[in-house]
C-alpha cells in the first residue's frame, strides 16, 4: 500500500510468510515516474515495513517496486504498485 505524504511516499506491506531458511536483513524500494518509466525517481530502504521513499516531487504520479535483502543476495522485484502522488493526501478534522 501507498500513502501519500508530502514529497514522499510511505510504502507499506507484508513481510513475506517464509524467508527461505535465510534472515531478512531488509527490504529496498524503487519510486519510478509515470511519466519518465526509463528512470528511478528514489530509493528507499528499511529493516522492517514501512519504507519511506523520499525526494519526490508533489503532484507526480509514481509507481514502486520492492524486494528483500539477505546474507546471500536479494529476491526478485514485486510487481509495480499501482500510481500514488505525493502531496495528495487529504486530512479531514472534526471538531
Amino acid at each position: 500500500m501507498l500513502a501519500p505524504q508530502d514529497r514522499s511516499l510511505l510504502v507499506s506491506f507484508f513481510p513475506p510468510a517464509s524467508d527461505g531458511g535465510r534472515p531478512i536483513l531488509s527490504y529496498t524500494c524503487e519510486a519510478w515516474t509515470v511519466d519518465l518509466p526509463s528512470a528511478v525517481a528514489a530509493n528507499g530502504t528499511a529493516a522492517a515495513p514501512p519504507v519511506i521513499m523520499g525526494g519526490l516531487e508533489n503532484g507526480r504520479a509514481y509507481t514502486v517496486r520492492c524486494r528483500a535483502e539477505t546474507l546471500i543476495g536479494h529476491s526478485v522485484w514485486s510487481v509495480m504498485s499501482p500510481a500514488a502522488v505525493p502531496g495528495t493526501e487529504r486530512i479531514t478534522v472534526c471538531f
